[in-house]
């Protein structure tokens, strides 16, 4: 197994979150489980009173010796060794074994990032196995975004077409797109990258730039092998498929050949597609070769598009080097993006040459674009040395610009050198302070979390201690959110604990809303035990809707099962408002059980008056309710 791809892979899975899909379609989700049900572990979602079983999985012999070696794996210090012995446990499991395996350790391994770790590294053996194994697994069950990419892209580099034609038959969404470009970006480099446009262009474009992930993509590695070919595809795109390929295409072509970007560039017809062409020429060619870059600028007629031309180049030039970049900016002409360039540039030559830096700030006459340069000059003076920018700090000038350069040495001191950061606080007023405390929160617990959890505890109460907490308690939850919520117990009450725990239940129910729903139950009943299930039921609705209803019909009757069920009915509204109804009707607490059903059968006016008014009707609701819920119109 290759450690390096599989380590970038395990990264990747961590930033992805379930794929957001159809709402409510018991169909769609009735082997949601790692490991297919039985047919007696399904459930009648329609039926808020049903009682049914959670799913079990079955575990084989051959997989049943290697739960001690990986619980032995687990108890490592996270690092290389781990991620090496995570490898080796993965190597050795039968492909067979490897669905058991995956279900086990989602059920047993509380560290959400551990486990996608060992999820993408037991995946990443069987998309090189038997990668047809896993599309058909994955078909099955309610995939991650990002799974089904990888079992198509395996599968393609070994029979693209085979492929090809399966991911054709997936139902149109997120899905099938993912499979579509997993195989056009697997099609082997000396095949005819025509037929990977074949695939790419089938791909509906949701939410894609122009860049690494878009099906557009193709045209950068189209130009660098065959130009010719490349540029009569890209000729045949319209409008918008042209802004979506031409970045690629031209950032290539200038690495490659200036000449013939100039060349595609030519053939552009005046418009936005001409400038978002001449944009991606400009700000790749400025980073490679300035001088000559502007030499082609100057070479232009003069016209607004050569004025515009300038300004482009202008605003790119902070991607080269910073002494080359203020040469060639003292030469354009006076615009906007020249004035907007300029502090970018001796913010960047500050981060190699501090003492250059401020000796052409000084120079500068005194205005908005001397005072936004040393801005950016703090940004990289207060990342090297922040107790020396603060000093510099102290000779500027009172105004705005002399309070953002303290905004961002003291957030480069707490992130650098937190220690000294706690010093320099109690040094300030207490306003201050607390809005400083506020403003960096967030890098001071991700420096120095031990630190930040003191100092927290012992701060008064306010707003100040409740951002405080609130990232504490975030920073504790990344990795073991029942640590958070166990070290949030301890704390005094307040609305600062009411803040952390709400956020941290929030985050956990997103990620792993099983394990957060096991946590909660063990929780007295209290106004806190009650948003934890709102959350909960939240996130279990989105996710996995069948899931969601087998853990509400479990739940004892009581204000959290009542807090519960009001956000899963709302969101069983947007596809099925009558059994929605239904599930608003099993609320407990009668007050609570007309609120929301009258809120239901409201909305169900407004969109469907017809069948809203026959369950109008039929409702137990009071007569004077059902004549105004009667009254309301579309």
């Amino acid at each position: 197994m290759k450690l390096p791809g599989i380590i970038l892979l395990s990264i990747l899975l961590l930033s992805l979150g379930f794929a957001a899909g159809a709402y409510f379609a018991p169909e769609a989700f009735r082997h949601s489980e790692a490991i297919a049900p039985s047919s007696s572990s399904s459930i009648d979602v329609s039926n808020p009173n049903a009682q049914t079983g959670m799913p079990g999985h079955g575990t084989s012999n051959s997989s049943a010796g290697k739960a001690g070696d990986l619980a032995s794996i687990l108890q490592e210090r996270p690092g290389f060794q781990q991620t090496r012995d995570l490898a080796a446990y993965a190597d050795g499991l039968r492909v067979e074994d490897i669905p058991d395996a995956i279900a086990k350790i989602e059920s047993d391994v509380n560290s959400i990032s551990t486990k996608n770790q060992i999820v993408a590294l037991l995946m990443s053996k069987w998309a090189e196995i038997d990668p047809k194994g896993l599309v058909e697994w994955l078909q099955k069950n309610n995939s991650k975004p990002g799974m089904i990419g990888l079992g198509y892209g395996a599968l393609a580099e070994r029979n693209p077409s085979t492929a090809f034609q399966e991911a054709q038959q997936l139902p149109a969404g997120q899905k099938r797109d993912e499979a579509l470009m997993a195989i056009a970006d697997k099609l082997p480099e000396s095949d005819d990258l025509t037929k990977a446009w074949e695939v790419a262009k089938n791909i509906k474009v949701r939410g894609f730039g122009g860049g690494g992930n878009s099906p557009y993509s193709i045209f950068g590695r189209w130009a660098e092998k065959d130009p010719t070919q490349a540029m009569q595809a890209f000729l045949q795109l319209s409008g918008e498929q042209k802004r979506l390929a031409v970045n690629g295409m031209v950032t290539t072509l200038v690495r490659k050949d200036s000449q013939a970007a100039v060349a595609l560039l030519s053939q552009m017809p005046a418009g936005k597609i001409h400038d978002s062409v001449q944009q991606a020429l400009i700000s790749t060619w400025v980073g490679l070769d300035p001088q000559a870059a502007l030499a082609w600028v100057q070479s232009l007629p003069s016209s607004v598009e050569k004025d515009k031309a300038f300004g482009q180049m202008a605003g790119n030039l902070n991607f080269a080097d910073a002494q080359a970049a203020w040469t060639v900016v003292q030469s354009l002409p006076p615009s906007q993006a020249k004035d907007d360039a300029i502090p970018q540039i001796i913010g960047k030559l500050g981060q190699t040459d501090l003492a250059a830096a401020l000796n052409l700030v000084n120079q500068m006459p005194p205005g908005p674009v001397s005072d936004r340069a040393r801005l950016f000059i703090a940004s990289s003076w207060t990342q090297s040395d922040p107790q020396a920018a603060l000093a510099y700090w102290q000779t500027l000038p009172p105004g705005d610009m002399r309070n953002n350069f303290f905004v961002d040495a003291t957030d480069a001191m707490f992130a650098k050198d937190p220690a000294s950061a706690v010093d320099f606080l109690k040094k300030l007023p207490d306003e201050t302070r607390n809005r400083l405390i506020g403003l960096f929160a967030q890098s001071w617990t991700s420096s120095d979390l031990t630190g930040a959890t003191a100092y927290a505890t012992t701060m008064p109460p306010g707003p100040a201690q409740n951002n405080l907490l609130r990232a504490v308690a975030a920073q504790l939850a990344f990795d073991d959110p029942a640590k958070a919520m166990n070290w949030i117990n301890q704390l005094q009450d307040g609305e600062g604990k009411i803040q952390a725990a709400s956020n941290v239940l929030s985050q956990w129910a997103q990620n792993d809303p099983t394990t957060a729903a096991k946590w909660v139950t063990g929780l007295s009943d209290s106004p806190q035990k009650d948003n934890a299930y709102a959350s909960i039921a939240q996130a279990f609705g989105n996710n996995d809707p069948v899931k969601a209803a087998n853990w509400l019909t479990q739940l004892p009757a009581g204000s959290s099962r009542d807090a519960a069920v009001i956000p899963f009915s709302n969101q069983v509204f947007n596809t099925d408002p009558e059994r929605a109804v239904q599930w608003a009707a099993s609320i407990g607490d009668p007050k609570v059980q007309q609120t929301q059903i009258t809120t239901l059968l409201r909305r169900w006016m407004h969109t469907d008056p017809t069948k809203a008014t026959v369950a109008v009707q039929s409702s137990s609701l009071p007569d004077d309710v059902k004549a105004q819920l009667l009254q309301t119109k579309h």
